[in-house]
């Protein structure tokens, strides 16, 4: 039995074994645990930057929301790392708590980071003030690159040790609201040489997209997003290649944020501010690669963000998990209340159906054992 347990080590290394996500009592609708048995971690350090617009230097913090390893079967959970809106000018991660909470719930380990706030805009003026022209493009431009800068940091300091948290580094999605989706969607789908062509200003002034906050060097890729009324400042960084399911809520007549193609902050008809394409945009470029988009519109809605928060992590959720599942398919939804459950998608982690049953008891391992070993690739076997 010792050879086998050598010979079978030995082919983990090897190739590696990936924990299978496609599971019926998890990442559904509904939660699979109580609030009681989710661990909040608070103030977790994960790095450190300068404040381009104060020079001040500050600590990058998170907080960590995991299902409690004593009581969560699965050593390995998907990580969602949620991101807070307010224009890149105010708002704190605990804004992101609930819905933390809500993904934890469900299964997930979930991370709110702070990140670096602040762009040319008079700070006594408040922000309604710089919504109406009072303050620079560019400058904001370059804040939301910083932001994207530090939600990388954040994901490399996770999956540095993912066995701290119990995270599984096969299966990271981003997620935020309002500025914080328009940063989820930039560290999923902006890569530095699209980064040196649209915002040339922000890479001069902050530096390399992958290298600021920390010296961690963990690489890691994204295979999702939650989108809660956010957009890209370029359409053509989501391509074919990359294969990111996006979820996305909007108000079909935000101002803060187009749903289509517009100016960001244009309310009170304001052009000053950059140019973006939201939503439905990003739902049809998705689309049209053939790539799994979710398109949830409150039509006729001036509001900015009005999704309720609840109705997002549910249908996020099993947006997450069809991906999860290789099942997932593109579609566009106008109700609030609607959704498709997805509670029996998968297998039973307790009691996977095609786990090896046996392998020879003589310690002997042969061509047959082997590739019965290899056919549970992928699943949660006991």
């Amino acid at each position: 039995m010792r050879y086998l347990t050598i010979v079978l080590l030995s082919l983990f290394s090897v190739v590696g074994i990936a924990q299978n996500q496609c599971l019926t009592d998890r990442y559904a609708h509904n939660a699979t645990f109580d609030e009681a048995d989710i661990i909040h971690h608070e103030n977790v350090v994960y790095g450190n930057a300068t404040q381009l617009f104060s020079g001040v230097d500050q600590d990058l913090i998170m907080d960590v929301f995991e299902p409690d390893p004593a009581i969560d079967p699965l050593s390995a959970r998907p990580l969602i790392v949620m991101i807070h809106g307010g224009a890149f000018y105010a708002g704190q991660r605990s804004d992101m708590n609930y819905m933390c909470m809500e993904f934890a719930k469900r299964g997930f380990v979930a991370a709110t980071v702070s990140y670096r706030l602040g762009w040319n805009c008079d700070p006594n003026a408040g922000i309604f003030t710089c919504a109406v022209c009072g303050g620079e493009s560019a400058s904001l431009l370059t804040a939301a690159y910083c932001a994207a800068q530090d939600g990388k940091a954040g994901i490399r300091f996770l999956l540095d040790d993912p066995s701290v948290y119990g995270v599984d580094p096969d299966w990271v999605f981003t997620g935020g609201l309002s500025a914080g989706a328009i940063t989820a969607l930039a560290i999923a789908f902006m890569d530095q040489a699209e980064a040196d062509v649209l915002l040339p200003g922000a890479v001069a002034a902050a530096g390399p997209l992958d290298t600021s906050g920390n010296e961690l060097t963990t690489p890691f890729s994204i295979k999702g997003v939650v989108n809660d009324c956010g957009a890209v400042f370029n359409a053509s960084v989501i391509d074919a290649d990359e294969q990111i399911g996006v979820i996305s809520f909007h108000d079909e007549f935000d101002c803060v944020v187009p749903y289509g193609n517009g100016n960001v902050l244009s309310c009170l008809g304001c052009t000053a501010f950059p140019a973006a394409s939201g939503s439905s945009i990003i739902h049809n470029q998705l689309t049209n690669l053939e790539i799994c988009s979710e398109l949830n519109t409150l039509q006729l809605s001036l509001g900015h963000c009005s999704w309720p928060q609840l109705n997002i992590v549910r249908r996020s959720s099993c947006f997450l998990k069809r991906q999860m599942c290789g099942v997932c398919t593109s579609s566009a939804n106008n109700s609030t209340v609607a959704y498709s459950p997805c509670a029996n998608l998968g297998v039973d982690a307790s009691t996977p159906s095609d786990c090896p049953s046996d392998l020879n008891a003589d310690g002997v391992v042969n061509a047959a054992d082997l590739l019965e070993f290899l056919g549970a690739f992928g699943t949660v076997c006991p």
